[in-house]
């Protein structure tokens, strides 16, 4: 299953969903279903209507859809209870900021079937700032500053890997860590003796239109709610990618 929150990104989600295309392509290689389960928080632009274009376009990705207002995690936790009851094995959550890079759920794949201790894994996600953006082709590592797989013990999921059928089934997403329930849910997972992991070499692209476009901020925004203030962003993406040049 893929599972994407969203709201008010009419600017970067066609890309965003061009990619899941390209990454449902080389999940089906993998001989499994790929199908998105949707959350759009009710948004006020064009992004509802660029969902069921994309839905239309590829009939065959349509999971579930659902327009409604609720927090990130319980949005997450939608997308987690319904890929458990349909069985689904993997669960790829996708940031509607993100463009993920098609290779993740392959080389993951290797990774799990290695690891029997691995229960999520995660791309190295590059923000880039700018109208225009960066595709995860054009970039390139920069070897020797982060070796090729990190065991972590928690992140963001910006483009991550859930091992369903590794995970215990009474891990949620605490629906009191707005902003921060991505990073608690991991930690929920460590703390069972399961692991994490980083590809550093697999790189996804964080594309933000300005600097002042932040999660917080959003969340903010939509919910005039007090929320768990996320740590700064640490920067490691930046560090160890470039862009190919022509």
């Amino acid at each position: 299953m893929i599972g994407i929150l969203t709201w008010n990104r009419e600017k970067q989600l066609p890309l965003v969903l061009e990619y899941v295309y390209k990454t449902a392509r080389e999940i089906r290689k993998l001989g499994y279903t790929a199908k998105t389960i949707i959350v759009d928080n009710k948004s006020e632009d064009k992004t509802r209507e660029i969902i069921v274009d994309f839905t239309l376009s590829h009939p065959e990705l349509l999971g579930e859809i659902y327009f409604e207002r609720c927090k990130i995690p319980e949005a997450r936790n939608k997308i987690l209870f319904r890929s458990r009851k349909l069985g689904a094995k993997r669960l790829l959550f996708v940031d509607d900021d993100v463009l993920v890079n098609p290779v993740l759920p392959r080389v993951a794949e290797e990774y799990f079937r290695e690891d029997p201790e691995l229960a999520i894994i995660l791309s190295t996600t590059y923000t880039h700032y700018g109208l225009e953006p960066i595709l995860p082709e054009q970039l390139v590592v920069k070897k020797g500053v982060l070796p090729e797989i990190q065991y972590i013990v928690s992140s963001w999921m910006g483009s991550t890997i859930l091992a369903l059928d590794r995970i215990p089934s009474d891990i949620w997403f605490d629906n009191t860590k707005v902003v921060l329930e991505d990073i608690d849910f991991m930690q929920r997972v460590v703390q069972r003796g399961l692991k994490i992991a980083r590809l550093n070499y697999i790189k996804s692209v964080h594309w933000k239109i300005s600097r002042e476009d932040t999660s917080y901020d959003r969340t903010v925004k939509l919910w005039d709610y007090k929320l768990t203030i996320r740590p700064a962003p640490h920067d490691v993406g930046r560090s160890l990618v470039e862009v190919k040049k022509n």
